[in-house]
């Protein structure tokens, strides 16, 4: 650690040490340790100004050590504030093409600010982490493919979020490494397997080695969690295009292909000799669920028709909202049927 950076450590240590922290005393501590002494000086004093009326009850309320995370977050967010001042002055001068001249590439080291935003979210992290960046782990190409085209189609917000694909159980140990690293910078991370893979152990070992917020497992795999009529429906339009126009797959096959012990896509491959795209089979299923919002838009939230499925849990999962639904979503469920 620099000299300043433990300055500035044992400095908030002391300050928080204060039972209740005033607006004034916030606004002090802060030009003191994150101002620029000549840079700026009127715009910084503002920003301070305004950071501290806004965080001063918060501040208060918080515990000892949450407390530590939100005066660190205002220092960095004020020397971010700063940067981005001389950034608009460096970038938006009017002598900038003549004071950069040949140096075209010169807005590029704007990257600088990444290391400084990492450090930024790490902390607000540790307070709240509402207010910090979410990525999802998915098992397999299905979910992916299923809740990239969801998101394209709707545009709804809560299916935009930064998924990565882990490919499976054998892809532990590089787990570690990749979600060490988003911890490392504050973001949160969320995780779903199959439950068909004996991944549950494995899992276990992962939590005690990093930080995962929410687990969500599904009881045999993606493709497994859909109502039999979706996957008919999907399964049906997958077989017209690739292999006979004249296919029709029925919610009675799709049943008993449910109940064979290996994964259902194997399962699929093996019942109709054709080789299948998880890819392509999760954007068909997108597009069922679609359709079926056409007629009952709930269930782009887990609700109405499919409330209390175990698509309906997967896809509150991804919302981060609750997975069970309220018991009225039953009641409006069975008025449809």
């Amino acid at each position: 650690m620099l000299q300043e950076e433990l300055d500035l450590h044992n400095a908030i240590d002391e300050f928080i040490r204060s039972p209740q922290i005033s607006v004034d005393e916030l606004f002090d501590f802060l030009l003191e340790w994150a101002a620029h002494p000549d840079s700026f000086t009127d715009y910084t004093t503002r920003v301070i100004k305004n950071l501290s009326a806004l965080n001063q009850q918060l501040l208060n309320e918080l515990t000892p050590d949450k407390r530590f995370h939100l005066v660190k977050a205002l220092c960095v967010g004020v020397k971010i504030a700063l940067s981005l001042k001389q950034w608009e002055y460096m970038l938006g001068r009017e002598d900038g093409a003549w004071y950069w001249n040949n140096l075209g590439l010169f807005f590029s080291s704007l990257h600088s600010l990444i290391p400084v935003l990492n450090t930024l979210q790490k902390h607000v992290s540790e307070i709240d982490q509402g207010f910090t960046g979410r990525i999802i782990y998915l098992e397999g190409p299905s979910e992916y493919s299923f809740l990239e085209l969801l998101h394209f189609v709707t545009r709804l917000l809560y299916f935009d979020n930064y998924y990565f694909v882990y490919g499976g159980k054998g892809a532990q140990q590089n787990l570690v490494y990749h979600i060490r690293d988003k911890n490392d910078k504050g973001v949160r991370v969320d995780f779903s397997y199959d439950g068909d893979s004996n991944f549950s152990t494995q899992v276990m070992k992962l939590q005690n080695q990093v930080n995962i917020s929410r687990i969500f497992r599904f009881e045999r795999d993606f493709e497994s969690a859909f109502p039999p009529e979706m996957l008919a429906s999907a399964l049906t339009a997958y077989l017209k295009r690739f292999k006979d126009v004249s296919s029709v797959v029925s919610t009675d096959e799709v049943k008993v292909l449910l109940t064979a012990q290996r994964p259902f896509v194997k399962a699929v491959e093996g019942r109709y000799s054709i080789e299948i795209s998880k890819p392509t089979l999760g954007e068909l299923l997108a597009m069922e669920l679609v359709r079926l919002s056409e007629s009952d838009d709930r269930v782009l939230q887990g609700e109405g028709l499919i409330a209390n499925t175990e698509l309906s849990r997967f896809l509150r999962f991804i919302m981060d909202w609750p997975e069970e639904t309220s018991g009225s979503d039953n009641a409006q469920k069975n008025a449809h049927q």
